[in-house]
């Protein structure tokens, strides 16, 4: 899944460092232009919601792996609150590059991409 991408990316960093590693692979124009090689939760998130329960029950392995490595970079925080911001970062994340795909104005979808991942790294 594509959170090994995630974890190569924030490995060995803390913060916004790790933040920003993680982002980068992630909220990016890459990323939203591979359809086939991306994150399945924001390619098929909504199938995913619609599909029968054996399904769908791979999707909280795929998010709960990704809410741990952003938690991580909330090292600052306790256990609890970490896990929160990791859980709003993911879900952002996931929702830029959904929306982001979903947009037919390449200016829009760029500047939804930049405004998510300058929100997350800035605090």
């Amino acid at each position: 899944m594509f959170t090994m991408a995630l974890a190569t990316a924030a490995s060995g960093k803390k913060g916004r460092n790790g933040l920003k590693a993680a982002s980068a692979v992630y909220v990016c124009a890459e990323h939203r232009n591979n359809l086939r090689g991306g994150c399945p939760l924001a390619a098929l998130g909504s199938e995913l919601a619609r599909s029968d329960k054996t399904v769908r029950d791979v999707a909280p392995t795929g998010f709960s792996r990704m809410v741990e490595i952003l938690a991580a970079q909330f090292d600052q925080s306790r256990p609890a609150e970490a896990r929160k911001r990791g859980m709003a970062t993911a879900a952002a994340i996931i929702g830029a590059v959904t929306m982001s795909r979903v947009l037919t104005d390449q200016k829009l979808s760029d500047a939804l991409l930049q405004a998510v991942e300058e929100s997350i790294t800035r605090g």
